[in-house]
């Protein structure tokens, strides 16, 4: 590369580069806030689910009449008590040697006198001076003041409860007797601390990952960075070509035809379209020059995106028209289809061109289409000064005159011979006849699309 070369593909990939990182990893952060933030509540909400269930386990295995005379007792050593403790004991086990095992484990009754409040009967606290007394009344700081949990159905507390021992994830289920009455109920708390790690490490897991994906994606963004350097040392090669042909395929396509090497002279089959305005010489000798020139504007504003849409190339303006064509720049097996779906499409699009701006004071637009099939020597074509990338051959020439003829036939679409059996599997043709055509020594049979045949499929892009 020259010095300039190397400093417009330096700037440009430090740009590129830059650029990427921080947008990446803007949006791969946000991407990792909104996951974190998801898992904490699927993590809590996996462990409630838990809690509830073990809870719901240890209130079927307690009986409801040795919990009623275990609170009558008052007795922490009558054999009811002693019955429930060694249930929920092994419970509490079982629970530990499956990894949910709760920090306590303890049966609920509602309080005799006020039924706002509940009550402890057995706890599973193995250390006496802890242990929670028969009758205590259970209170929470939660909501500020002693509460009583709704003993009648199964629930979990929202996370988190607290009281003068800590912060908990709290879930109880009702001691049903035979007779459907709820004798109290089974309460289970976890400690928060031990939830929130669950929670961190989970989230520990996924920010890691996303780390992952973003150092990923920037050794792929990068080695797709690197291949900019060969588009650029093309450049230089090809700078005047580029400013004249950026013009029609874009930029993009531009330094991907360059990347290529399809920017050559060769020869290849291909359709070519014309496309003019009927009328608008006679209609633009009545116009000043800036209105003549918002009318041509307006019109390819709405008409060159159909074309670019279905895989054509603009060629070239031509006053109030333009020449374009399909498999110019890269293979394509169906570019007689796409050049019928893109004549169909602009006739289409016509409405919208007579409601713009420009146009509606004007009481009607149409155009005339031609569009032929064939060999063509494709390359550059012009001085040192000013280049083009055009096709050259005889259908360039039989494209223009079938536009020419769409008037004298009244149709808006004409095509040739070669298009009909190209893209016949695809489109309904109705054959017209054979015309004399300027510039072929034969008359030629022509050709008018009638639609999409009712079977074919979509075509590939």
């Amino acid at each position: 590369m020259t010095p300039e070369t190397k400093k417009l593909f330096t700037e440009e990939y430090d740009r590129r580069w830059w650029m990427f990182l921080v947008l990446s990893f803007l949006l791969i952060g946000l991407f990792a806030l909104g996951a974190c933030s998801f898992i904490r509540g699927m993590v809590i909400e996996r462990i409630s689910q838990k809690a509830l269930l073990l809870a719901s386990v240890a209130a079927t295995s307690v009986s409801a009449e040795d919990h009623v005379k275990a609170y009558k007792s008052r007795s922490a050593s009558s054999a009811e008590y002693i019955a429930i403790m060694e249930v929920l004991q092994k419970i509490k086990e079982r629970a530990h040697e499956a990894e949910m095992s709760p920090d306590y484990l303890y049966t609920l009754a509602p309080h005799e006198d006020d039924a706002t409040l509940a009550v402890f009967v057995v706890d599973t606290e193995h250390s006496a001076k802890n242990r929670s007394q028969i009758g205590e009344v259970m209170k929470s700081l939660h909501r500020g003041q002693e509460q009583l949990i709704d003993i009648h159905k199964p629930e979990v507390e929202p996370p988190f409860v607290e009281d003068q021992y800590g912060s908990w994830l709290s879930a109880h289920a009702p001691i049903k007797a035979a007779d459907g009455t709820i004798a109290g109920a089974v309460g289970l708390d976890i400690d928060a601390r031990k939830v929130e790690d669950a929670v961190f490490a989970s989230q520990k897991t996924c920010a890691l990952g996303c780390l992952g994906l973003w150092g990923l994606l920037a050794l792929l963004y990068r080695f797709e960075l690197n291949k900019l350097a060969g588009p650029y040392k093309k450049l230089e090669n090809n700078l005047r070509l580029g400013i004249a042909l950026a013009g029609y395929i874009g930029t993009k396509g531009y330094l991907q035809a360059l990347k290529d090497g399809k920017v050559v002279a060769r020869k290849r089959r291909i359709s070519v379209m014309f496309v003019d305005i009927r009328g608008f010489t006679t209609l633009s000798d009545n116009l000043e020059p800036a209105q003549a020139m918002g009318l041509v504007n307006q019109f390819l504003q709405i008409m060159v995106p159909i074309v670019h849409s279905n895989q054509g190339f603009i060629d070239k303006y031509i006053g109030d028209g333009f020449m374009a064509s399909w498999g110019t720049l890269e293979d394509d097996e169906h570019h007689a289809e796409h050049a019928v779906s893109t004549a169909l499409a602009l006739i289409e699009a016509l409405p919208l061109v007579r409601q713009s701006e420009a146009w509606k004071s004007f009481k009607a637009v149409d155009i005339g289409i031609g569009i032929d099939t064939g060999f063509v020597a494709l390359g550059n074509i012009g001085t040192d000064t000013h280049f083009e990338y055009t096709a050259i051959g005889d259908i360039v020439n039989t494209a223009s005159r079938l536009e020419s003829l769409t008037k004298q036939e009244g149709s808006s679409i004409l095509v040739s011979e070669n298009v009909n059996a190209d893209a016949r599997t695809s489109f309904d043709f109705e054959c017209i006849g054979e015309r004399e055509v300027r510039g072929r020594a034969h008359p030629i049979k022509v050709y008018r699309p009638t639609g999409r045949k009712a079977t074919s499929t979509a075509l590939p892009p």
